[in-house]
């Protein structure tokens, strides 16, 4: 098993190399990797290629598209998830190999982000049957906010949320006076757009999460029967 992490960017080459050399100064296994999911119109994109792997998406998708594109391209591989926004900080040495000893059972888990803590994941590694199940990394019926409340709301439900309280991925966000406001964080917290989140998010949980959690428990059922596997 492995980690792939996927991290939706805009306009932001500098925080994402700090985000990338973080990432790889504290991972400890050869298979963790990591890509960023950027822009064809970036204007930075070249500074980017120059500094991060990337992968440049057909068009711009925004946040949640960007993470379920990505991630429908590699989860018939038995893998772990990544996924993450570019303003975090990778904190505890190896990381992902506590990561990978706690989604050897299928799960989803996230660490502490020294915003919330234990009370709300704001970024998950998703075991890819899951994500496979359901046909999403990050629930499809928002371009942003909400996703995170979406997979805490999935993982509760499911019983499959697991907090790895000794694995620390700072959250490095303007809201707790860790970074400047810039223009990305201002078109996700634009109102209009906030709001059409919101009504997504409240419309899956109204009209799909059932479906979702009998897909997540179908798929383990059929993972259980096929018994453990043979190496």
């Amino acid at each position: 098993m492995s980690i792939f992490t996927i991290v939706p960017s805009r306009g932001r080459p500098a925080r994402a190399t700090e985000m990338a050399e973080s990432y790889h100064s504290t991972r400890r296994l050869g298979t963790t990797d990591l890509i960023f999911a950027v822009d064809p119109d970036d204007v930075h994109l070249e500074e980017y290629r120059r500094h991060v792997k990337v992968i440049v998406m057909p068009e711009r998708v925004g946040y949640t598209a960007s993470l379920n594109r990505v991630a429908s391209a590699v989860w018939d591989d038995d893998i772990i998830l990544g996924a993450f926004g570019d303003d975090v900080i990778f904190r505890t040495p190896g990381w992902d190999e506590r990561v990978e000893e706690e989604l050897a059972r299928p799960g989803i888990a996230y660490g502490d982000d020294l915003v919330h803590g234990r009370n709300h994941p704001t970024a998950v590694w998703m075991s890819s049957l899951i994500a496979r199940a359901l046909g999403w990394l990050a629930l499809p019926y928002t371009s942003h906010q909400w996703a995170d409340d979406a997979w805490k709301t999935l993982g509760q439900r499911a019983g499959l949320l697991r907090y790895l309280e000794d694995v620390v991925v700072e959250h490095m966000h303007p809201g707790v006076g860790k970074a400047d406001w810039d223009d990305t964080y201002l078109s996700v917290f634009e109102a209009e757009r906030a709001r059409t989140d919101h009504a997504g998010f409240t419309a899956w949980q109204d009209l799909h999460l059932g479906t979702d959690l009998t897909k997540i428990s179908f798929a383990l059922d059929q993972i259980a029967a096929a018994g453990p596997r043979r190496e």
